[in-house]
């Protein structure tokens, strides 16, 4: 520790304490400017916090400008796996209860020719073209008498055939081929061209004769 420091003559004066009141008296301007500094500082960062609330309101205010915000509404579904909502201009507000009473359903078309039985010809020649909506078309091609039942077996063994065949007996001794879509719905749908000939031969039905059925309500 340093000792006072004393002069002959004054002995008793604390030069050192002296000393310490003039250098903090020295020192006051600067510490005054670095506690204006601090304060600046200080208020630097709250004005800053200031302007992004501002510009927050700012933008509020815009949207509380906006009439169309005003309209807006805003949709949820308890299953959207089961039911996809969307709103659009002039959607009334409210809760709405959706009640399926009928589920999609896979085409079913029926030959409107009939056979007295499963083993009668049907054709020798010529293609059945079976075309999915949005697919390519199938074609089943036959070259040889082919009975309704190798029909049926030839349509169900094509390539991505869009339907299932199966052989119906609308009554006793009638019986008809019937194609089914694989899967339900519009998207499903499918159309048949048919160019068969020989045997007892193959119509479906075709509203607007056109030469294709299922392309018509």
């Amino acid at each position: 520790m340093s000792s006072p420091v004393t002069l002959s003559g004054f002995n008793g004066i604390d030069f050192t304490q002296l000393l310490n009141a003039v250098m903090v008296q020295e020192r006051a301007p600067i510490t005054a400017i670095e506690s204006r500094k601090s304060v600046i500082e200080t208020q630097n960062s709250q004005f800053g916090t200031l302007a992004g609330k501002l510009s927050t309101l700012a933008s509020a205010a815009d949207t509380l400008g906006d009439p169309d915000e005003f309209e807006s509404v805003t949709v949820t579904s308890s299953d959207t796996t089961a039911v996809g909502v969307t709103t659009s201009t002039g959607t009334v507000e409210g809760s709405y209860d959706v009640v399926v009473t009928e589920l999609a359903r896979a085409q079913a078309t029926a030959s409107t020719s009939t056979y007295a039985a499963t083993s009668e010809v049907v054709a020798s020649a010529g293609t059945l073209t079976l075309t999915a909506a949005g697919g390519s078309p199938i074609s089943v091609t036959l070259s040889g008498d082919t009975t309704l039942q190798q029909l049926a077996a030839a349509i169900n063994d094509a390539e991505d055939t869009p339907v299932k065949a199966s052989i119906v007996q609308s009554s006793p001794g009638s019986y008809r081929l019937v194609l089914t879509g694989t899967d339900t719905g519009e998207e499903a749908a499918f159309t048949i061209q048919s160019t068969l000939t020989g045997g007892s031969g193959l119509t479906f039905g075709d509203l607007d004769n056109d030469g294709i059925s299922g392309d018509s309500a």
